[in-house]
């Protein structure tokens, strides 16, 4: 597991980040997210703040995320190919695109890897969607992303194990995917 990196992926408030940091600390290895690495990545792909801006006064949040969202193709393959070890995650939309050439090309960077880990509260994504929803701040249900994460089999589609978390502890969920891998 030292030599190819495990890459977490799922909806927002999975446990990604949480999970994903204790799998660095136990495995020794470093933990990265492109969540905090992000904006380099869809800048050089074209994306401009002040038009991000702009379109999230005129016509909400909800379109400038389409906006933003437009470029997590890009995002995805760099970070992929400038981190090769440790833990990787992923974020919860950045590996879900609306655009299916976009798509596509995020499902071939993943599929070389053998450890995509997807990390879902319970199998039925309805269900898991209201779950996380108890564990989103009230400002970030109004709309709520995971909607269009779960929207389809996107993510176990990409996925090459599936862990469910519901009910366990971060510390029970790092174990059962390190005796997994």
């Amino acid at each position: 597991m030292k030599n190819e990196p495990i890459i977490l992926i799922g909806p927002m408030k999975a446990g990604k980040s949480t999970v994903g940091r204790l799998l660095a600390e136990r495995l020794d290895l470093p933990y990265v997210s492109l969540d905090g690495l992000e904006r380099p990545y869809i800048e050089s792909a074209g994306f401009d703040e002040d038009v991000a801006n702009k379109i999230r006064a005129e016509e909400g949040i909800l379109a400038w995320y389409g906006y933003r969202r437009g470029f997590f193709d890009t995002a995805v393959v760099q970070f992929l190919a400038e981190h090769s070890q440790g833990i990787l995650d992923l974020g919860g939309g950045h590996p879900i695109l609306p655009d299916g050439a976009k798509q596509a090309r995020v499902n071939e960077a993943l599929a070389p890897y053998r450890h995509v880990v997807l990390l879902l509260p319970i199998p039925d994504p309805q269900e898991a969607l209201q779950i996380l929803k108890t564990r989103q701040k009230p400002q970030y249900l109004n709309p709520d992303l995971n909607e269009l994460f779960l929207a389809d089999n996107r993510f176990l589609e990409m996925a090459k194990h599936v862990f469910y978390t519901e009910g366990k502890t971060a510390e029970e969920t790092c174990a059962e995917i390190i005796q997994a891998l």
